[in-house]
């Protein structure tokens, strides 16, 4: 089953783990065979905090406050990310789709490694896809 690839990633309106057959969208869920309970329950209340944000009622005032809530929101994933791993690692292959960097990650090194050299440039910009100011 480690062929399996799963993704962590946030969007509104869907489940945060995205499960690929044969490269393939398969299914969309909160948990996978092997996750416990408790980590289960912190994947949603992260996924929760993250679709708080969404207006339903105009879908472009949706997004986060400001930077620091969404670099907030991205260490949090990560840490959860990291987790998943430790919990069902050998069962899947995870990655994490960042919508602080808008690309995915193979593992939490590069992740690490790719924060660290690009999130000045983050911090410079005035506009981000997951902010409402932009809109």
């Amino acid at each position: 089953m480690k062929n399996t690839r799963a993704e962590i990633r946030f969007d509104y309106g869907v489940e945060p783990i995205y499960i690929y057959e044969n490269g393939d969208l398969w299914d969309m869920r909160y948990d996978v065979d092997g996750m416990s309970d408790k980590l289960k329950k912190k994947l949603i209340k992260w996924d929760n905090l993250g679709q708080f944000n969404y207006n339903k009622d105009d879908p472009r005032e949706s997004g986060f406050t400001n930077i620091q809530e969404l670099i907030s929101f991205e260490k949090q994933g990560i840490k959860i990310w990291k987790e998943i791993i430790r919990e069902v690692g050998n069962k899947y292959h995870f990655t994490y789709d960042s919508i602080l960097f808008g690309k995915e990650f193979n593992n939490p090194e590069v992740y690490s490694q790719y924060y660290e050299k690009n999130i000045k440039e983050i911090l410079k910009k005035k506009r981000h896809d997951y902010l409402k100011s932009n809109k």
